[in-house]
């Protein structure tokens, strides 16, 4: 599979010569009182992608006169409009004519970057432009604008050597190959778990539900899974981490509600660039991201609907340093007296 954003080689896949309307009313305008053209409706992948092959060859199918053709990904200089497709079941999108021939979409996020900054005139819209994966597939980006640039920059961190993960010192900030920014706390061990129990059938005739079978908890546990905290505007004047506003209001004796949405596991990450010590990370930062996340922890009356209720976060309330003992949460006792199975992940 490709390594990189801006692939160095594409494929396009082409389907046999067609003859389509040039308008912006879109494809379904009056087709006699439209300007016609022949295109060649084309599917286009990364050529060193490994799923590729088998993605164009079903667009082609054994449609006879289509044709296969590989070529490096230089920019193109112009495209030009020829319709337009799309309505409530889809996003909208362009189509455009590449070397007179390719017959591919344009999304109207690159088409209005386009017309901002580039030039249109007698029905070409000049770039240039170059494929590059966006989210799962190819698409048309015009050279030199943010996305572009952006990309530009993966590619860079792409190519950079990695730091091992025993170089990874906690509390410190460091960038992973996506760009974004996190703090290191260290490596922890957690449990997640599913009722394997039938669940209990409703009848809309009579409204009657069965009985609740007691509870048959499967347990998964996870060991040394990296703990992340994301701070991507670590930058930013007066920024305070989760784990520095949660002691804060402590000692402040506020009532704040903290999320651990802002906390991640990872069983690997690429990690690229380490930017020091981040400021106010306490002495056992694992210790209170459990302070944290047993925030919202709500123990209900019956003891098997707080189990069903903790089922969401279980993998924040037990988490612990690597190695420690398995954690048990007061208010779930009547989980850990219905375990029927565990399984190590």
């Amino acid at each position: 599979m490709s390594t990189t954003p801006i692939p160095e080689e594409i494929t396009y896949f082409q389907l046999p010569p067609e003859e389509t309307v040039v308008s912006t009313e879109g494809y379904n305008y009056v087709y006699e009182k439209a300007e016609k053209v022949t295109v060649r409706r084309s599917y286009v992948g990364d050529t060193r992608n490994s799923g590729t092959k088998q993605t164009g060859q079903n667009f082609i199918g054994a449609t006879e006169g289509s044709t296969v053709a590989t070529k490096p990904n230089e920019p193109i200089q112009y495209v030009q409009l020829i319709n337009s497709s799309g309505g409530y079941r889809r996003n909208h999108a362009w189509h455009v004519l590449i070397d007179e021939t390719y017959f591919v979409e344009m999304t109207d996020g690159t088409l209005m970057e386009a017309v901002q900054h580039g030039r249109a005139q007698d029905g070409k819209l000049y770039g240039p432009f170059i494929w590059a994966r966006v989210s799962s597939g190819l698409r048309l980006i015009r050279v030199g604008s943010k996305i572009y640039k952006d990309l530009i920059a993966q590619t860079e961190r792409i190519k950079s050597k990695a730091i091992r993960r025993t170089e990874l010192v906690v509390g410190n900030i460091y960038q992973a190959e996506n760009g974004s920014f996190g703090i290191f706390l260290g490596d922890v061990d957690y449990e997640e778990f599913e009722n394997t129990a039938p669940q209990p059938t409703y009848d809309y005739y009579t409204r009657a539900s069965q009985p609740k079978p007691a509870g048959r908890y499967k347990i998964k546990e996870f060991k040394r899974r990296q703990l992340w905290l994301s701070c991507n505007d670590y930058k930013n004047g007066g920024y305070k981490n989760e784990l520095a506003k949660w002691e804060e209001a402590k000692e402040n004796g506020t009532n704040a509600a903290f999320s651990h949405y802002a906390f991640q596991t990872y069983t690997s990450r690429r990690i690229i660039k380490d930017l020091g010590p981040s400021r106010s990370i306490p002495e056992n930062p694992i210790e209170v991201y459990h302070e944290i996340t047993m925030s919202g922890f709500q123990q209900k009356s019956d003891p098997q609907t707080s189990v069903d209720y903790a089922r969401w976060s279980y993998a924040h309330f037990s988490a612990r340093a690597s190695g420690e003992p398995e954690r048990r949460i007061p208010g779930l006792e009547y989980l850990y007296e219905h375990i029927t199975e565990r399984v190590t992940k």
